[in-house]
């Protein structure tokens, strides 16, 4: 849709798999909000088990501008980008079913773009709990274990007063590639966008997973302009059902998948970069993924030459980086070792 034929001032866009069990939690939420003045898209990807009946009993009764829309099964970024040929609000705002908002989330972004026309993308903090025991795993996203600031909180940003407080518009130049390098840490369901920035580019439904991650690097490389709030925005969930959640505990081939995919979404940066700082940023993470994440799942599956192979592009990649040539000597000395264990196993 065009930006000119709008009606509304939020639209709120929720693909939805199979999440009848987390669809309470999702009326609570959107029903809470101090803002009413907005629409819900919930996009239904080919659920199988009672996500339509809970919607069409329990939304229905409630006072929201709901507008329900069954697809087949096409993953979350072909739901998102179904959900906007649907929106009419100037300002689109991502959900996804497992996770919360505070109340004041919708009011305050809200506000803090109508006070910024200049401003395309305004992301906030996220606080991450454990679903079941509702424990706190990390207060805010945008300081680490250590106290250090992520990366792009750190970027030179201009203070400005809006209804509840202020916003930090983001004016250093070195934004893409420190998004590439460390992604956005308020991600796309902590966010309030510009629709305009949907005119320009949609989600690339190719992908299942990971994607939000580098349609943000795509907006900055393309001179989008960026501001946050310093205050939780939104609750993330951690349970056995996240899609892209990928812990210690996460089988190699899932671990596999996970970084051909990461790889895949980088190598597409690397093209779209527009100078040298974006492309090596790029590079540089693209060596990272091979060496520390394909290249451990492939040993973790026994298969020590890809593994080698995949430490080779890393530093084909990023040769500066002297750990991979010390996790290169260590991989060929167990597969050395692997190959004498099993020749000695054979001859017995």
């Amino acid at each position: 849709m065009n930006s000119e034929n709008l009606s509304l001032p939020v639209s709120v866009i929720v693909p939805l798999y199979n999440r009848e069990a987390f669809l309470p939690q999702l009326l609570r939420t959107l029903e809470s909000q101090t803002f009413k003045d907005f629409e819900v898209i919930l996009i239904d990807d080919g659920s199988n088990d009672g996500t339509r009946a809970w919607i069409e009993k329990y939304f229905r009764e409630s006072a929201l501008n709901y507008h329900y829309v069954y697809q087949e099964n096409g993953g979350p970024y072909k739901a998102r980008n179904n959900g906007l040929k649907h929106a009419k609000g100037k300002y689109i705002v991502l959900f996804d079913s497992d996770d919360e908002w505070p109340v004041y989330h919708l009011k305050q972004f809200f506000d803090a773009m109508e006070s910024s026309k200049d401003v395309d993308w305004i992301f906030a903090s996220i606080e991450i709990i454990e679903h079941e025991s509702r424990n706190v795993l990390q207060e805010s996203n945008f300081v680490d274990k250590h106290g250090n600031e992520h990366p792009v909180i750190s970027l030179q940003s201009e203070s400005r007063l809006v209804a509840e407080g202020q916003i930090k518009v983001i004016t250093d130049q070195r934004l893409p590639e420190t998004m590439i390098e460390h992604t956005l840490p308020g991600s796309m369901q902590c966010s309030i966008i510009r629709r305009s920035v949907f005119d320009i580019h949609l989600f690339d439904d190719s992908f299942r997973t990971a994607y939000d991650r580098f349609f943000c690097m795509k907006t900055a490389i393309r001179g989008f302009k960026f501001a946050y709030l310093d205050n939780t925005h939104l609750i993330y969930h951690v349970h056995d059902d996240n899609i892209s959640t990928v812990s210690a505990n996460t089988p190699a081939e899932k671990l596999k998948k996970s970084a051909i995919t990461m790889i895949r979404g980088y190598r597409l940066i690397e093209k779209e970069a527009v100078n040298l700082k974006q492309k090596k940023a790029a590079k540089k993470r693209i060596s990272e993924v091979h060496a520390w994440e394909l290249s451990m799942a492939e040993q973790s599956l026994g298969d020590y030459q890809a593994s080698i192979s995949a430490i080779c592009v890393a530093i084909n990649n990023y040769p500066q980086n002297i750990l991979y040539y010390k996790t290169l000597l260590a991989t060929c000395i167990k597969l050395i070792s692997s190959k004498i264990i099993n020749f000695i196993r054979e001859d017995k």
